[in-house]
């Protein structure tokens, strides 16, 4: 019952029904301003962090796809695609391993891909599109973070960082 109250509430005050209540009588104009301006800028801010969600996960899909590619060329010659770019990577495995791949994250920035015969590392430099400067760092919620996809034991591919569980 408790949280059915507080859904609507929400609601409510998302959609502006509640933006004329005020606390006192002597400024309920001041007030619905305020509740006006607050609830857009939380409105835009939610909107916004779903959007880059949304892309995180886009981005862990393509890269994952990537990744199942270079494993599956791994099969094959018993030892990974060597390449340093997209387009060297794209060469050994696009038409044979996978019909096509996105060279780039869902905020349009190119792939880094290192790969040699022992393993590979693809990189998306996340909502940022800056390099970290440390080592991956396992799950993080900070989108502008990298996400990182690798497999340099030869066993196991891994996000060895990410926003979400891979």
């Amino acid at each position: 019952m408790h949280r059915s109250i507080v859904c609507l509430v929400t609601c409510l005050l998302i959609t502006g029904a509640l933006t004329g209540c005020s606390s006192t009588r002597d400024e309920p104009a001041a007030n619905a301003e305020t509740a006006d301006e607050s609830t857009a800028a939380h409105s835009t801010d939610a909107i916004q962090s779903a959007d880059d969600r949304e892309k995180a996960l886009q981005t862990m899909k393509s890269m994952r796809i990537i990744a199942m590619a270079c494993l599956e060329y791994e099969i094959d010659f018993s030892n990974y695609p060597t390449a340093s770019s997209v387009a060297e990577l794209e060469e050994l495995i696009v038409g044979i391993y996978v019909k096509f791949f996105d060279r780039n994250d869902a905020w349009g920035n190119e792939f880094e891909i290192h790969s040699t015969s022992e393993g590979f590392e693809i990189r998306s430099y996340g909502r940022d599109g800056e390099r970290d400067d440390h080592p991956p760092a396992g799950l993080t919620d900070d989108l502008d973070a990298d996400i990182v996809i690798s497999d340099t034991d030869g066993y196991d591919m891994e996000f060895t960082q990410a926003p979400f569980e891979g």
